[in-house]
């Protein structure tokens, strides 16, 4: 399927997510500081969620 870059500031939420995310095909990148959350979205092509 696509990528998806997951940040958010609950790790619970954050493994919940990207687990099913994962099993849903998605390949899911998980930045380990959110100051560098955007970073690699200047090297890769990610289609943007938002989700709130």
């Amino acid at each position: 399927m696509g990528k998806i870059l997951l940040v958010d500031d609950d790790p619970e939420f954050v493994e919940i997510t990207r687990i099913i995310l994962e099993s849903n095909g998605y390949e899911v990148s998980v930045p380990a500081m959110a100051n560098r959350a955007c970073r690699p979205c200047v090297r890769i092509n990610l289609t943007w969620w938002c989700w709130m």
